[in-house]
């Protein structure tokens, strides 16, 4: 079996994309022509992909994600804001993942350090955990950040 999916309708850096256009053409033609099942989560990402010429046989598996789970109430938002001690004035800032140097949450809290200068009301949210743990707590408290840092572990 021969299949290609695509999740994507384009690439996030435009100026890259074309130096690599004609590359990329050829790539979606051949895929098109030679994969044997053809996968999409949408409309535009099959179009995007195969072409709009092509996109008879792809079978849409749409995200798996309900999103009304995750719209916007401003109930809720009061709730959490409450719940992690935030103040509807605080600008915040967040961080999902793992504490690794890859992804460098020490420049963001580098990052909050300096911004601390111009905006009292800026706080960051951290939610993860890994080898980087004791450093990045350590920094927060030489520094005196730990009333603008929320630590949360993954569930």
């Amino acid at each position: 079996i021969r299949k290609n999916q695509s999740f994507r309708t384009r690439f996030w850096d435009e100026s890259k994309l074309q130096k690599l256009k004609a590359l990329l053409n050829l790539d979606r033609r051949l895929i098109s022509v030679f994969a044997s099942k053809k996968i999409a989560c949408s409309l535009p990402a099959a179009e995007w992909l195969f072409g709009e010429n092509r996109i008879n046989d792809v079978l849409y598996l749409k995200n798996g994600i309900d999103i009304e789970h995750y719209r916007y109430s401003e109930q809720f938002r009061h709730l959490i804001r409450d719940e992690l001690g935030l103040r509807d004035t605080d600008i915040v800032l967040g961080n999902v993942g793992r504490f690794v140097e890859q992804k460098n949450q020490m420049f963001l809290l580098k990052l909050l350090l300096a911004l601390q200068s111009t905006n009292k009301n800026i706080k960051l949210i951290l939610v993860g955990s890994g080898e980087r743990d004791a450093e990045l707590k350590e920094f927060v408290s030489f520094n005196g950040l730990s009333d603008k840092v929320v630590f949360i572990s993954y569930i």
